[in-house]
């Protein structure tokens, strides 16, 4: 996802023939210790970076719908 705002605003160049794609594969993990789990800033900052991802997929994949049509 960190790379979805750009391939929104641009057409994707493929820059390899391998791709490796799964919906359930979260390569990044957000770490913190257990007693901080509903310390305010923390939840404040957890909260914003999926509501940050979503946003970003939403928009990946209207851009792929967008583009799969055109390419039609």
């Amino acid at each position: 996802m960190l790379a979805a705002d750009a391939l929104v605003r641009e057409a994707p160049r493929e820059v390899s023939p391998v791709v490796i794609s799964h919906r359930d594969v979260r390569p990044y993990h957000f770490v913190y210790p257990p007693h901080l789990e509903d310390w305010p800033p923390l939840v404040s900052l957890r909260t914003w970076l999926r509501e940050e991802i979503e946003q970003s997929q939403r928009a990946l994949e209207a851009a792929t719908r967008k583009r799969s049509v055109r390419a039609r």
